[in-house]
């Protein structure tokens, strides 16, 4: 085991320090490289629980039989398809460590990961996520991006602080969310809400509850199979179909007015309704633009373009 400034004695014996989740759909042709890159964490007292969401490609079958042999592995099922933020919470519900954090069932770590972020934790009691920077890979494991690390809240003491430089300034919301949360305050938000871009939304009000603190060094490698597009289909349609199985919420479709209304109606006040209001301003021109393609989807008139 890699060495941490973590004491066993200050934790409930036999429950792990870390729970990893791993929610997946249809990532057999990725999902052995990821299962061996937590196996081959320097820091070794975590627990694996993973979420499919009714995979149809041998996905399940595999992890079941890793699950069979490893006592650290849990496994959970989904009978029916199941949308992309009830899969990705459903290990949180489950788990016992006092750390968590997500992994993709695509993309790769590097040995020191957890350890150096588990330390980082650790050594800042103010800090609510830790994570590093990500090199951005292709299906061919090439690099298409090296060593990107978004700053965070590092320093800012005041939620006021925090929740105003998260709605003004903060980008990188899907990397960040890849980093070691203290799981207390991760449920104390609820994990991923049922919006568009729930990775943004959690973040955000998560940033009212402690620091994220970035570490400048790439520790973890995020696949691309596809390459980002700026056509609606991509921006809007995809995601739709990936994050609501049954009848989509029309706010689904103005996602950034959805994210609006949530930041007002369900973060705590007063600091709802100012972060709300600053994220509109920010991104004015995207919702404009996506009143813009929802007009165009009804009517057949105009641009897909986001």
């Amino acid at each position: 085991m890699a060495k941490t400034k973590y004491l066993r004695q200050s934790f409930a014996i036999g429950n792990p320090v870390v729970t990893l989740g791993l929610p997946v759909l249809n990532e057999r042709r990725w999902i052995e490289r990821t299962v061996t890159g937590v196996l081959q964490q320097e820091f070794t007292d975590w627990e694996l629980i993973i979420s499919d969401a009714g995979s149809t490609d041998g996905t399940a079958q595999f992890l079941a039989a890793h699950v069979a042999r490893n006592g650290k592995m849990m496994g959970l099922y989904a009978k029916e398809p199941q949308g992309m933020i009830d899969n990705w919470n459903r290990p949180l519900g489950h788990a016992q460590g006092r750390f968590y954090a997500w992994i993709g069932g695509h993309d790769l770590r590097r040995p020191q990961w957890l350890h150096i972020l588990l330390n980082e934790l650790i050594d800042h009691p103010e800090a609510v996520l830790v994570y590093s920077g990500v090199d951005k890979i292709d299906a061919q494991n090439q690099v298409i991006q090296r060593h990107k690390t978004w700053p965070g809240t590092k320093g800012l003491a005041s939620p006021w602080e925090r929740g105003l430089h998260a709605s003004r300034h903060l980008a990188g919301f899907g990397d960040m969310v890849y980093g070691l949360f203290r799981i207390d305050a991760l449920q104390k938000v609820g994990g991923f809400p049922k919006t568009m871009s729930p990775d943004t939304v959690m973040l955000q009000r998560l940033s009212l509850e402690g620091e994220f603190r970035p570490i400048d060094k790439a520790l973890w490698a995020r696949r691309y199979i596809e390459m980002p597009s700026a056509h609606a289909d991509w921006q809007i349609e995809r995601p739709l179909k990936r994050i609501f199985t049954g009848r989509r919420p029309l706010l689904a479709f103005f996602p950034t007015l959805q994210h609006v209304v949530h930041m007002f109606l369900r973060f705590p006040l007063p600091y709802g309704p100012v972060m709300a209001a600053i994220w509109l301003k920010r991104f004015r021109v995207r919702a404009l633009q996506e009143a813009q393609w929802r007009f165009v989807k009804l009517t057949g008139c105009g641009t897909h373009e986001i």
